[in-house]
């Protein structure tokens, strides 16, 4: 299985064109050693630290304030990179206090990124979007060009975290453009690696590989370890996209070489992780479980719940390989648990950075008409004038751009309303039959009483009743758990061969009812991209559905075949078959009245619509191809 997993990020090696922008007399020597701290950051820690406190100490010696605000912000950027969070923000806040006292404009704004990045570390995208806007505006009024494409490179990668990738690709490519402007070769080779990997997660393989190809290209002449490191990384993504293992694996290598003796932790949780999913796709298991442990430690002690899910769902995985069951159960528990406060986390975050971009509208609006006040009281009329018009002018574009965001949340909220609505309608088609079965039961108990011979014989069919009600239950709450939390689904390359025989073991009960043999010829390779709760859903209505409609000691073929423009799987039957007006209905997209099962099973017919919603929300389709009589073979049309 394919995780996708990313810590490419956000530029930190602005250190040359800004710092000398305020109106200050100037210490070379000191400046010289600052900028030498930050040029450490995410690479070894403990030097940024001895030149932040050296620098420290001679600006204090020579009484250099902008050199002790900025010893401040490294010293805090020191405790960001060992991971230690309070200490970190305490420096900061203490030094924008003083950066804001004397009126270091270019140092507000570098603090200001740093705690920016703080929010991202912290999980908090909310905040880091909105101090990202504030530092964007603060480099756009000293007219910092070089700044402000760094922190919408930044603000991109923000983006990307949260699944919002054509939001991520406007401000790569405004970043781009600014970089352009100033010149900033360098700095443009690493927005265009984020942007590869931006286009990665749209499923668009071919722009990510020339970008990515492109990027590496301008990142070689560089020769930054830590940024060749991250190149290197998203072309290793880009091959294991295209299932080139080998090339792949090179690649990360490489990346893992260019990363000797330095700190940078989070790159080397992302390293432990791809190693791990190439070592498991190319049948080394033991490497992959190695590494998998390793990324599992790493995400535990930097707190990152994302890659902690996926490094427990690849340990699952691989106990489970190797046939280890109570190491498989533990982790798949760990894995359940561990999606689940993700999910707590994010449920509403798309929407919530959506709200900070319009609350800091909102307050950038506000501050404008102070300063219109303001000019008001001092200027001339005619200046005042032509002030107004401005500013009318800006609040209007503010007005129409909060429009367009105010308009987005709604459609969001909207569309989470009828899901909720159909979550109902559904929850009490699929229940009410084992419900009502079981209560009948129990009434019986209750007045009459039951032997132990006459229970025997209801047993079975109790069961069958149960099993539906728990399957009704489980796929429901996943369904409506990802519908009411995650606005955008969170696609990944899934391996369909596990997906199809974890489905077939639910069903196991039904299967030995009927005596029906289900093949499932996927090969272990075969990948689509997909939300993987949304397609063990999909795949659950199938697969009962041919089970359903399957004669006693029939038949299932479940494969999967590669096409030029994607993928398509088969779920086929040789059962019932439908009826050409059905298969009209279907086509239609309309509602139909669910036929019984050869053994005369019922069903509310609204699986399909589950289906169908759930595949076109993940850029996927549904096809039929039936004949009564003679069975049906359902296809599912991966892009």
């Amino acid at each position: 299985m394919s995780l996708l997993v990313g810590c490419m990020g956000r530029d930190t090696t602005d250190t040359s064109p800004w710092l000398n922008t305020t109106n200050r007399i100037k210490d070379p020597e000191i400046d010289s050693l600052l900028n030498r701290a930050k040029s450490y950051s995410f690479r070894k820690s403990d030097s940024v630290l001895f030149f932040a406190q050296k620098g420290l100490r001679l600006s204090e010696d020579r009484g250099y304030s902008y050199g002790k605000v900025m010893a401040t912000l490294r010293i805090g950027n020191y405790f960001d990179d060992i991971n230690k969070m309070e200490k970190a923000l305490a420096f900061y806040q203490e030094a924008k206090q003083k950066a804001e006292k004397l009126g270091y404009k270019d140092l507000e704004v570098e603090i200001l990124k740093s705690l920016a990045l703080f929010h991202q570390w912290k999980g908090d995208p909310k905040n880091a979007v909105t101090t990202y806007n504030e530092a964007i505006k603060d480099a756009q009024r000293i007219n910092n060009a070089y700044t402000e494409a760094i922190l919408r490179h930044n603000l991109g990668y923000v983006y990307w975290q949260n699944q919002l990738y054509d939001e991520a690709e406007t401000e790569y490519q405004n970043a781009l453009a600014l970089y352009k402007a100033t010149n900033a070769v360098f700095e443009k080779a690493r927005t265009l690696s984020n942007l590869a990997l931006n286009h990665l997660n749209k499923n668009a393989i071919r722009p990510a590989d020339s970008i990515g190809q492109l990027a590496m290209d301008l990142l070689k002449k560089q020769k930054d370890p830590l940024w060749l490191s991250r190149g290197y990384r998203v072309m290793g993504r880009v091959k294991l996209a295209q299932d080139s293992l080998d090339t792949a694996q090179n690649f990360i290598e490489n990346s893992a070489k260019q990363l000797e003796g330095m700190d940078g932790i989070r790159d080397l949780l992302e390293i432990h992780l791809l190693r791990a999913q190439i070592h498991f796709r190319s049948g080394g298991v033991d490497q992959a479980l190695h590494y998998a442990e390793k990324a599992k430690t790493t995400a535990q002690a930097l707190n990152d719940l994302n890659r902690l899910q996926q490094s427990y769902e690849l340990l699952w995985q691989l106990q489970k390989k190797k046939n280890n069951k109570n190491k498989s159960l533990h982790y798949l528990e760990q894995q359940i648990n561990t999606q689940k406060r993700i999910n707590e986390q994010k449920s509403t975050d798309n929407v919530k950075l959506l709200k900070a971009k319009l609350n800091f509208d909102n307050k950038e609006s506000a501050i404008i008409a102070q300063n219109q006040q303001k000019i008001r009281s001092q200027k001339s009329i005619g200046y005042i004038s032509l002030a107004l018009l401005l500013t009318a002018g800006l609040i209007i574009f503010l007005i129409v751009r909060n429009k367009k965001t105010q308009n987005r949340l709604s459609l969001e909220l909207t569309r989470l309303n009828m899901t909720k609505n159909r979550v109902f309608q559904t929850v009490a088609g699929d229940l009410k039959t084992p419900v009502a079965t079981l209560r009948e039961l129990l009434e019986v108990y209750n007045q009459q009483g039951i032997t132990p011979q006459e229970f025997k014989r209801v047993a079975p069919q109790l069961k069958t009743n149960v099993d539906k009600g728990l399957f009704a239950i489980n796929n429901l709450f996943i369904w409506a758990q990802s519908e009411l939390q995650n606005i955008i689904p969170r696609r990944e390359y899934v391996a369909l061969n596990i997906e199809v025989e974890k489905v077939c073991a639910v069903f196991a009960f039904q299967v030995n009812q009927k005596n029906i043999v289900i093949s499932n010829e996927i090969a272990e390779s075969q990948q689509a991209f997909i939300d993987k709760d949304h397609l063990s859903i999909i795949l659950k209505n199938l697969i009962y559905n041919a089970i359903k409609y399957s004669h006693p000691k029939g038949k299932i073929i479940i494969s999967c075949n590669a096409k030029m423009d994607g993928t398509i799987l088969s779920i086929k039957d040789y059962g019932l078959g439908m009826t050409k007006e059905i298969l009209s209905n279907l086509g239609q997209n309309k509602q139909h009245q669910s036929e019984p099962g050869t053994l005369n099973e019922k069903g509310t017919g609204i699986g399909v619509s589950i289906c169908r919603y759930l595949l076109n929300i993940n850029k996927a389709r549904l096809g039929y191809k039936s004949e009564v009589g003679k069975g049906t073979e359902v296809l599912i049309y991966f892009d």
